[in-house]
């Protein structure tokens, strides 16, 4: 029998042991594996850890377990019963999130009593998705759910106890609890048969566009039934069958203005393990391979917890860049990007930045073509030569993002420090700017370039750089290591941070100093000629994007998935819109965001225009009356975005901010929602 379960190492120092989409939960459980001791292959002893430890003690554990049914009821046992007992016997830890410890360390005396009275069934793992429960929930903990967000992504195993296949008996449905929980739109995406022994099934949650003001709990559940062939050995021609229900809450709170808002961009971090990728820091000589996974979730999640805990909120993309709305955003993020970007991504951000005032922040890694062919390597478990596909980003393809505003990253390799505004930030093998337009602020540093022949050889070479771009801003810094927690040689996440305050809410100015201000285009000394494009590497065998046509998938926002699933009509109108019901700070709007202007279009219900007349005069009355107040009062204020003139009050507990939109006309629904795709197999 083999038992397919991911192990980590059960130590006082996690960090996430295996990748993952956003939301799938690896390892499955922990086990002792710190500092064990062991014989050496020839003689003597030494001392071992990690999961080639943890993985025989699981294995250990499975021998055990098995041993303690009677062999009248061993024909129970497979690789899903195994799994179960060991998965739901386990003892959460207190302190750590599920991606550093999966359902938590071994407990074989449980496991053994769920063993002595199972019952073939199918389960989920994880049984329940608690979205506000810190820090097992992590990252999603972190931040609440409103309206207008890209959905939140969970990614869960089925295992099927009751036979080597099996299938879903009908889409899975998602049923409201309370009023929060029917604000909420489930959607998922399945496998189509459960071989061998599981599938997985993807929950993506939004939050209604009537709660944009909502503050409160949601709670529902999930429902679903799997099937399996009649049990051998037995008179029973029936299909097995077993219902699984999982509970779901989460926390929504009124949606953030833009100026808080910020997307983070996964699509073009390339997955591991396609390819080789090389490493990003080049002094790491034990780590060949990027293969960390380059998403908050990993190697990037102390650059995402510091923007959450300055007030930011960001929201993970995992389709293309034409798969939200622009006009709700402060700041799209680009870091390590490895990936190639579909033409329309490339018209549709620059339009974003250009007309719609959103801020492109890219951060680089190096690219050198002589490097990456001294960088091929004999492997001696697959018995092949391994080329780097790509450089530790892909320049040629980032240079191609920022061409329309007019920016350049080139191919040397800097390593040193160089001064930003308050910060010294380090840079370890990141791509220099090549060229840089007008009246943009760029910092040049002295710094060493690695690349080539006489490398190691100080210069001034510029490392980030500032501009405006029409209505918006672009900001690139040649180097990503600052952010990544797995080799950070000096972290700058105090330098994102006042990036994006000064980029989204216009906070200081440090990093735009007169010192730094280009009177003419910038044009590296010696620069002629455009970083190239690996000619002998097929990219396409390891690119998403080179492989699919431009399509949002089920991650992206449901009015842009294709075909769109909304709910229609008025399923999603609440009592809680009543006029007057005023979102508490700090999560106070002072407008109905822009999207909701053209509800109607995406499927998603109008007021009729008797109650709009009635809600109208209610709201005049409310408005003056709340002038008033703010007249007596005057707040303070700061922009919200570029291009946008809306201010938001600052936080303080006395203050109600002004409601400026009319508000939906109230109608309960019971809420249950059955809208599920079972086809998409990307899961974002």
């Amino acid at each position: 029998m083999l038992v397919v379960v991911f192990c980590c190492i059960l130590s006082h120092r996690m960090v996430p042991c295996a990748l993952m989409t956003p939301g799938r939960i690896k390892p499955d459980v922990m086990a002792y594996a710190k500092d064990v001791g062991g014989s050496k292959i020839q003689s003597g002893c030494r001392s071992l850890s990690g999961t080639s430890v943890a993985s025989p003690v699981v294995a250990g554990a499975v021998s055990l377990l098995a041993s303690t049914l009677p062999e009248d009821k061993r024909w129970l046992l497979n690789p899903a019963t195994m799994k179960q007992a060991l998965v739901e016997g386990a003892v959460r830890l207190p302190d750590l999130n599920m991606h550093e410890q999966g359902n938590g360390r071994i407990n074989l005396p449980a496991s053994q009593a769920l063993l002595a009275s199972y019952q073939p069934r199918a389960s989920l793992i994880p049984p329940a998705m608690h979205l506000a429960d810190c820090p097992y929930m992590w990252p999603h903990c972190k931040q609440p759910l409103y309206a207008f967000a890209l959905p939140v992504v969970l990614n869960a195993t089925v295992v099927n106890g009751m036979g080597v296949t099996g299938k879903f008996d009908g889409p899975p449905v998602y049923e409201g609890a309370d009023e929060g929980g029917t604000l909420l739109h489930v959607t998922f995406a399945y496998s189509d048969v459960l071989w061998p022994w599981s599938g997985y099934l993807a929950v993506y949650v939004q939050v209604s566009p009537a709660a944009w003001n909502f503050s409160g709990n949601a709670s529902g559940t999930i429902t679903f039934t799997i099937t399996s062939p009649p049990l051998l050995g037995t008179n029973n021609k029936a299909p097995q069958t077993s219902k699984v229900v999982v509970p779901l809450s989460a926390v929504i709170r009124p949606t953030p203005p833009r100026s808080h808002r910020v997307i983070w961009d996964v699509l073009h971090s390339i997955k591991y393990p396609p390819g080789y990728l090389p490493r990003d820091n080049l002094d790491i000589k034990s780590d060949v391979l990027d293969w960390h996974g380059d998403h908050p979730a990993t190697n990037f999640h102390d650059a995402y917890n510091a923007l959450l805990d300055a007030g930011f909120f960001v929201e993970i993309m995992a389709s293309p860049g034409t798969c939200f709305d622009p006009a709700n955003y402060g700041a799209y993020l680009a870091i390590d990007s490895e990936e190639e970007w579909y033409k329309e991504e490339v018209e549709a951000l620059a339009a974003a930045v250009k007309d719609q005032g959103m801020a492109l922040v890219v951060f680089a890694e190096w690219y050198h073509q002589e490097s990456l062919k001294q960088m091929k390597f004999f492997d001696d478990n697959t018995r092949s030569w391994w080329t780097p596909i790509t450089g530790g980003a892909n320049v040629p393809a980032l240079n191609e993002l920022l061409a329309p505003h007019n920016i350049t990253l080139g191919e040397r390799i800097l390593q040193g420090s160089i001064k930003l505004g308050q910060h010294t930030v380090q840079v370890a093998y990141g791509a220099n700017i090549a060229t840089f337009p007008v009246g943009g602020h760029l910092h040049v540093g002295r710094l060493n370039d690695v690349a080539g022949k006489g490398a190691g050889v100080p210069g001034d070479y510029a490392a980030f750089g500032i501009t405006t771009s029409g209505k918006g801003h672009v900001a690139v810094f040649g180097d990503s290591n600052c952010l990544d927690s797995s080799h950070n040689m000096g972290a700058c996440y105090d330098f994102l941070v006042a990036l994006l305050r000064q980029l989204l809410q216009g906070q200081g100015s440090a990093l735009s100093p007169d010192t730094a201000l280009l009177k003419e285009p910038y044009t590296a000394p010696g620069f002629t000629t455009l970083p190239q494009r690996r000619l002998d590497v097929n990219f396409t065998r390891y690119s998403w994007v080179l492989q699919h046509p431009l399509a949002c998938s089920m991650s992206a926002p449901c009015r842009f998935r294709q075909p769109p699933d909304c709910p229609n009509g008025g399923e999603w109108q609440h009592k809680h819109l009543q006029p007057g019901s005023e979102p508490p700070q700090p999560w106070s709007i002072t407008r109905q965001p822009a999207a909701l202007e053209n509800i109607s279009e995406h499927g998603f219900a109008r007021k009729d225009d008797q109650t709009a007349a009635v809600l109208k005069q209610e709201q005049e009355a409310e408005d003056a009356q709340n002038t008033e107040q703010q007249q007596q009062k005057q707040p303070k204020g700061h922009p919200i975005g570029v291009g946008d003139d809306t201010s938001v009050a600052e936080e303080d507990e006395d203050q109600q901010p002004q409601q400026q939109q009319q508000q939906q006309q109230s109608q309960q629904h019971p809420g249950k929602q059955q809208v599920a795709s079972g086809h998409e197999k990307h899961h974002g």
